[in-house]
């Protein structure tokens, strides 16, 4: 199958391209908006890779990520000068154990360290519920099972995701390829922040793990995007069904 002709992409303009923009500027969550810009920076990558572009892929890619750090810098500098609220929501996301919200973390890591590789330790049954959207099941089960139980669990959950991103790579309808890539791509760093979250490193706004946490959008979105991942494989399995020719007049099928 020869590569789309990207080329309009780079040499001329269409408004739909500022769609994947205008989305991440429309997300309220500052945090979740940067998450999928970089997803989508990631998912170019990889058809800039697989020589969708013909000729301008790469200074294409590098403009992206080029304008995409412009834009984060000029974000934290114009808010670092205006001062107020959102000059010390930086001070929090620079220095997060200064702030209130650092005795969150310092439990958190303080379970983790506090664990034992295998069974219970004193933190079991003693985890704080802070609500507000927070899930810290990792935490509970390190203190009641040991380390051993969240890699376990952990590396299922993940290796999953690996198995579904190496199939979807592998497809070669390339809008199948790009899509799959996409689910999985969320599902892994919904998890990966949630991993993060729970051992103390980053107190990230509403984290949700697939398959483990509950919660409305979190469980109705894991699903939306694990059904595209089966319909694509769904499709690239059966066989294109060919239109059968009728016989000429007075001989057999």
């Amino acid at each position: 199958m020869d590569p789309p002709d990207m080329g309009g992409l780079v040499s001329g303009f269409d408004p739909g391209d500022l769609l994947p923009a205008a989305v991440c500027i429309l997300i309220r969550s500052f945090a979740t908006a940067v998450l999928l810009a970089v997803l989508m920076l990631v998912l170019l990558s990889l058809a800039v890779y697989r020589g969708w572009f013909e000729r301008k892929g790469r200074k294409l890619l590098l403009m992206s990520w080029g304008a995409f750090l412009v834009l984060i810098a000029s974000f934290f500098l114009v808010c670092w000068n205006m001062g107020g609220y959102r000059a010390e929501r930086i001070r929090a996301i620079l220095h997060p154990y200064s702030t209130e919200a650092g005795e969150r973390l310092e439990i958190l890591r303080e379970i983790a360290l506090s664990s034992q590789f295998a069974g219970s330790s004193p933190w079991a049954g003693r985890v704080p519920d802070y609500g507000d959207g927070y899930s810290f099941m990792f935490s509970h089960i390190t203190a009641r099972y040991g380390i051993l139980a969240v890699l376990l669990l952990a590396g299922t959950i993940l290796g999953l995701f690996l198995y579904f991103l190496r199939n979807v790579l592998r497809q070669r309808n390339q809008l199948g390829m790009i899509m799959g890539s996409g689910c999985v791509l969320v599902l892994m760093a919904q998890t990966i922040l949630y991993i993060l979250t729970n051992g103390g490193l980053i107190l990230h706004g509403y984290n949700y793990c697939p398959f483990l946490t509950y919660g409305g959008t979190g469980v109705m979105v894991t699903n939306i995007l694990l059904g595209i991942l089966l319909s694509i494989y769904r499709y690239e399995n059966i066989p294109l069904v060919r239109a059968v020719q009728p016989a000429p007049f007075g001989k057999a099928h």
